[in-house]
Parts: C-alpha cells; sequence; structure tokens
C-alpha cells in the first residue's frame, strides 16, 4: 500500500494548538433513572466551583466543591439532597438534552449537547440504557476532545472503553522533524497524538465508526501531510492497529489521484492572506471557514486581513466560476501570530 504525501513550503514555525481545560468528564443515567455528573481535574489543573451552576433544559443545581489535580467528582440527586457537593435539582431527557456548566469568574465555561454528529467537544452521542457518554481530552488540545458512549460506567474513575487507531511513524535520523501529529477524523470524533521521535502512537477517545487517518508536521522547513490510502474502521472499545507512516528522506513526495497538491499560499499565513488574482476574466473569490465548518471571511483577490482571528487551521474554498459549478477545492491554511 502507499502513503499519501504532500510537501508544502513552511514561511514559518506553525503556532501550536491552544490547550483546552476542561472539567465536565462523565454523565449518564443510572438504573433508577437518576442523573448524575462526573467532573475530572486535567494533571495541573485546580477548580473552584463554589456557586457554579450546572443547568440542563430541566433542572438546575449550584455546585459547592474544590477539585484537585487528578481528582474525580460526582454530582447526583443523593448528594445534593444531603447538600453535601451543592444544592438544587439534576435531571435531563437522556434522549435528547445539553449540559452548561457557568463556573466562576476566571474560568471557562463548558457545555456539551446531545445527540449530535459529528461528536466533538460540545458534541455527544446519547447516554444508552444503563451506559453512560465519556470525555477524553488528549493533550488538552480544543480539538482533541470527543465525547463518545461508555456502555459501562466508571464513576469517579478513568474514562476507558474508548476506541483507538495505533501503528508506528518512521523517518530516518538525518531528517529534521518538528511538530508532527498524527490525526484520525469521523463523525464520532476528530482525535490528534503529537510525536516528536520514531515510533508508536495510539490516537484514543474515538467511537465506533470509520476514520481517515492523516500525519501532517514539519519536514526538513516544509509542511509534510500524509493521507493513509484506506478508511480505518473501528468497533466499540477495539484498537486497530498497523497504521503506519513512514516519512520520505526528499523534498520531491510520492502523489497519488486520491490528493491534488495544493497551491503554496495556502499553507501558513500571519496578518495577511494572499488570494491570488484569477486568470480568467472572473475575479477569483473565495470563503475562509473554521474546523467547525462555520463562515469566518469572504475572501477577495489579494491581501486579506486575518490578524483578528484566532491561531488555528482554517480552509479555503473558492467560489466556482459562473462558467462552470463544479465545486471548487478547499485548501488549508494555518494561522499563525
Amino acid at each position: 500500500m502507499r502513503t499519501v504525501a504532500v510537501l508544502f513550503a513552511l514561511a514559518g514555525a506553525v503556532v501550536a494548538n491552544p490547550v483546552l481545560v476542561t472539567y465536565l468528564s462523565e454523565f449518564g443515567v443510572d438504573s433508577a433513572g437518576r442523573a448524575w455528573v462526573e467532573f475530572n481535574a486535567q494533571p495541573e489543573e485546580y477548580g473552584d466551583f463554589h456557586g457554579a451552576l450546572l443547568t440542563t433544559s430541566c433542572s438546575e443545581c449550584t455546585l459547592n466543591f474544590d477539585i484537585q489535580p487528578g481528582e474525580y467528582v460526582v454530582v447526583d440527586s443523593e448528594a445534593l439532597a444531603q447538600r453535601v457537593l451543592g444544592w438544587g435539582k439534576l435531571r435531563f431527557n437522556p434522549l435528547a438534552d445539553s449540559l452548561f456548566l457557568s463556573v466562576m469568574e476566571g474560568m471557562p465555561a463548558e457545555s456539551v449537547r446531545f445527540p449530535v454528529v459529528p461528536t466533538g467537544q460540545r458534541a455527544a452521542p446519547a447516554p444508552p440504557p444503563g451506559g453512560s457518554v465519556a470525555c477524553c481530552n488528549n493533550s488538552g488540545l480544543a480539538n482533541a476532545v470527543n465525547w463518545y458512549v461508555d456502555s459501562t460506567p466508571t464513576r469517579g474513575g478513568p474514562n476507558d472503553d474508548f476506541s483507538s487507531i495505533g501503528g508506528r511513524v518512521d523517518w530516518d535520523s538525518t531528517v529534521q522533524v518538528e511538530m508532527l501529529w498524527v490525526w484520525a477524523r469521523g463523525c464520532y470524533g476528530t482525535m490528534a497524538e503529537y510525536l516528536d521521535t520514531p515510533g508508536e502512537y495510539v490516537v484514543p477517545g474515538l467511537g465506533p465508526g470509520t476514520y481517515e487517518v492523516e500525519l501532517s508536521g514539519s519536514v526538513e522547513g516544509q509542511w509534510l501531510e500524509m493521507i493513509y490510502p484506506e478508511s480505518v474502521r473501528v468497533s466499540y472499545s477495539q484498537t486497530v492497529g498497523g497504521i503506519n507512516f513512514r516519512i520520505p528522506s526528499s523534498a520531491v513526495a510520492e502523489q497519488s489521484d486520491r490528493q491534488a497538491v495544493a497551491e503554496p499560499w495556502a499553507t501558513l499565513v500571519r496578518g495577511s492572506l494572499l488570494l491570488p488574482a484569477s486568470s480568467g476574466a472572473r475575479a477569483r473569490s473565495a470563503v475562509l471557514f473554521d474546523a467547525s465548518g462555520s463562515t469566518v471571511l469572504t475572501l477577495h483577490p489579494g491581501r486579506n486581513d486575518v490578524s483578528g482571528l484566532s491561531p488555528g487551521v482554517y480552509f479555503v474554498r473558492e467560489e466556482p466560476q459562473a462558467a462552470s459549478r463544479k465545486p471548487q477545492a478547499i485548501r488549508k491554511v494555518v494561522i499563525a501570530r
């Protein structure tokens, strides 16, 4: 099997993805029909939830506890009735609802809605009867957080029963490689794993489904993207291995019909994004949208100011010409400070 690889010129170092701190960790409804929500503080994080509100479509409760790094706290109707961890009511519709955590000043609010596909940071599947929906926050990346179904809840402990995709990434010792990530993207999760040395990797936190696996990073000062040539199917709580990549040692990347080479201008930008003028009679135009698919800017020929946008990965889609309504190519843009 041949791995598809595309190399782009880099104007500078790519900015790292922002770290996302999350506290909502797992939720479900027990056999008696009582709702519960688990909180977890990531390593080196501390949470003050005195006075924080946890709201659903049919209930609201006031929380009253601290959470230490690595600690798990479960809030349910019994704890609220005893006013141990707070007071109020905690209920939600297990078929469709949302949870909103409004915390103290200086801490970001969190929310999750279900059932929503594709799943991700704020989108979850519905909890099954007697089961739960759990969160995997891998490496603290805003675009590597996912909610998945857990048929055997782990109240008060680390979340498990997610699916994973793994393999190896290898490259010659003479090749300079930086900021290397392996991504798995599908309807039931988009997760990533970081590598700084050749070896094995595991992308965790996925729900059962079909995924596209790709690798991206800086190789010898150029931006490399490699796409595994086949979709990868994982079942519930399964790890699929053998999804391997080898980074080419030369600047000439191997290509196939499955992946076209994007233009260099659509790689890394700082402050402004240059949209080249069209060679035809009609002026060229395009839209810039974020990872959620929301349009953030309409682009025009020439330099477009993107200094007000948050650093991260965006996508450019050209508007089709009047003579041809065929959809145009989508190009990835990394906006850096």
